[in-house]
């Protein structure tokens, strides 16, 4: 896991979260409630592409020779996103509240987006420590 890159070690983190989360919340089916674990999932899987589309954005950020260009990807990407999370929380509303449809659910997709960037800013916040801790060490040893 220490020769990947950073961004492919996040998303895989948040992908185990994502699952184990979804494999927890499948005792819903059996209740009859499939939209709990199935609102999860997609709200996760939402809130995963989104991540990538940050990470996406940088290296176009960085890639690109033209100011002009540079500007227009981080829209597009700020676009992609705004509309990525308010397509699945709009859906999940309407399978709801308004088709009082059993096969996804607002406020479990609500909560499937939501923890994301919390656990992005855990992991970075983690891997901070450890630079910090590391350029102590190296200190030490001089």
């Amino acid at each position: 896991m220490k020769k990947m890159s950073e961004s492919k070690r996040n998303s895989l983190i948040l992908g185990i979260v994502a699952l184990a989360v979804f494999l927890g919340l499948s005792v819903f089916f059996f209740f009859d409630k499939p939209g709990i674990p199935l609102g999860w999932l997609a709200g996760s899987v939402i809130a995963i592409v989104a991540y990538l589309t940050i990470v996406l954005s940088s290296y176009f950020l960085i890639d690109s020779q033209n100011q002009a260009s540079r500007i227009g990807y981080v829209i597009l990407f700020n676009v992609v996103r705004l509309l990525l999370y308010g397509g699945i929380l709009t859906l999940s509303a309407l399978c709801t509240f308004y088709w009082k449809n059993k096969w996804l659910n607002f406020w479990s997709t609500f909560a499937g987006v939501i923890p994301m960037p919390i656990i992005l800013a855990i992991i970075s916040l983690s891997n901070k420590i450890k630079t910090i801790k590391d350029k102590a060490e190296e200190k030490k040893d001089e």
